[in-house]
């Protein structure tokens, strides 16, 4: 799963280029809605 995660974070880098990109794992509420094996991601603008 790791592997997927980095995969995925490098291709958000790349398309969006984040002044700030935070990584970090989910709580049992979220995870239980997103699935095994679920990758999320969330964006705001200023």
């Amino acid at each position: 799963m790791k592997d997927e995660g980095d995969k995925f974070a490098a291709e958000l880098k790349e398309k969006f280029n984040p002044k700030e990109f935070i990584r970090g794992d989910i709580g049992c509420i979220v995870g239980s809605h997103l699935g095994p094996g679920g990758l999320n991601a969330t964006f705001y603008e200023d």
